[in-house]
């Protein structure tokens, strides 16, 4: 990762798997913006995060995918805080190309590759020690409002 600032999504409230300081149970993924449009976390999975042994469970690499991609939005776009308009999955499509491993650090890569009126659409990928690809994947988010209609 660069030498660019860690950011921590810590504001009150946030109870977010994937990426709060405070869910003793979650990721607590924290984030770096490593180019223009390009977001970065660096992560050692635990083993209770395993499917089989010493392997990350294909749902949690799903979900580190998910979340470079909804940090790279937040962080790209320069809103951290979607309090009022969330932005949310709408489609997930992963890949997996070979183990990953617990234990390890791994480094997670979200970037967005294009952007309408509606959608924006993002890759991401884990790459493991060696800084080979094992896990990519492309997704389609879309920020809702809560606003009655």
């Amino acid at each position: 990762m660069s030498d660019a600032e860690t950011v921590v999504f810590d504001r009150p409230g946030n109870v977010c798997f994937g990426c709060s300081p405070t869910n003793d149970r979650g990721l607590q993924l924290q984030f770096v913006p490593v180019e223009a449009g390009v977001i970065e976390s660096r992560y050692v999975v635990p083993g209770h995060f395993a499917g089989a042994p010493g392997i990350v469970h294909g749902g949690i690499q799903a979900a580190l995918l998910d979340e470079i991609m909804g940090a790279t939005i937040s962080l790209t776009v320069g809103r951290k805080d979607f309090e009022r308009e969330p932005i949310v999955t709408v489609d997930l499509s992963v890949h997996y190309l070979r183990p990953v491993k617990t234990g390890v650090p791994l480094t997670i890569r979200g970037r967005i590759v294009d952007r309408d009126k509606e959608f924006f659409f993002l890759e991401a990928e884990i790459c493991g020690e060696d800084g080979r690809s094992c896990t990519k994947a492309e997704g389609r988010w879309k920020m809702v409002s809560h606003r009655r209609r």
